[in-house]
């Protein structure tokens, strides 16, 4: 039950680091990292997502309100460490993959917000298509460096804003939160690509 909540955090955010994929690099390499956890009052889990492909991508320093990512998100690539749980989480229980394969992400509109330790803060907005249900929500994104361009950040996601599981509730020890907290790095290329890119690992 409790991969329920881990699969929605990392299928929400992904979208924005997915753009770490068109960072130069070897093979199967990941240039960033994607870090969710699901909880309940007697267990903690966390996952990830191992394939995504960018659709279209822009990065601008010069202007970056006008940067922007496309993602398309392989839901039946969630891994949550437990075979069993994440076939579950495949099933029509939850993600449905057979009926709603692709969450699509669209990370646009950054405006910079203030500085944490020196470093200039944006919040970007994730347009997120995911089991049926859309919804805009907006992470916290900290430029580390420039050249690269790299990122670190957080968001937090509601489960239930996608119909995934029920409801928390505070009778019962093993249900789930509502709330997924992520943190996230990624290395990014300034520039511009209309061809698809991939990555898996």
């Amino acid at each position: 039950m409790i991969g329920r909540a881990l699969a929605v955090g990392t299928v929400l955010l992904v979208g924005l680091l997915s753009s770490a994929a068109l960072s130069s690099g070897s093979a199967g390499e990941l240039p960033g990292s994607i870090d969710f956890v699901g909880r309940n009052l007697v267990a903690t889990a966390r996952g990830t997502f191992h394939a995504w492909r960018i659709t279209h991508a822009k990065l601008d320093l010069e202007d970056p309100s006008q940067s922007m990512v496309d993602v398309e998100i392989d839901v039946a690539s969630l891994d949550t460490g437990i075979d069993r749980r994440d076939r579950h989480l495949r099933t029509e229980d939850f993600f449905d993959v057979e009926k709603f394969p692709l969450a699509k992400v669209r990370a646009h509109s950054p405006v910079k917000t203030g500085q944490s330790e020196g470093l200039p803060v944006y919040d970007v907005k994730l347009d997120l298509e995911i089991h049926g249900h859309r919804k805009t929500v907006t992470a916290q994104v900290v430029v580390t460096a420039s050249d690269p361009i790299e990122i670190r950040g957080e968001v937090v996601l509601d489960r239930n804003d996608f119909g995934i599981g029920e409801p928390r509730s505070r009778f019962n020890p093993m249900s789930i939160r509502n709330e997924v907290p992520v943190t996230f790095t990624a290395r990014l290329d300034a520039g511009e690509t209309t061809a698809a890119a991939e990555s898996s690992e």
